[in-house]
């Protein structure tokens, strides 16, 4: 399944990580250097 997620801050975040295990995620947030990683 493919998951967008709007928003890297702490709730964001989590899940991008825990969905991203088992699913296709993408992340936008205003702030690029949240998820530059």
């Amino acid at each position: 399944m493919r998951i967008v997620i709007i928003g890297a801050g702490h709730m964001g975040g989590w899940l991008a990580r825990e969905f991203s295990k088992e699913h296709e995620v993408a992340i936008y947030d205003i702030d690029q250097q949240k998820y530059a990683s």
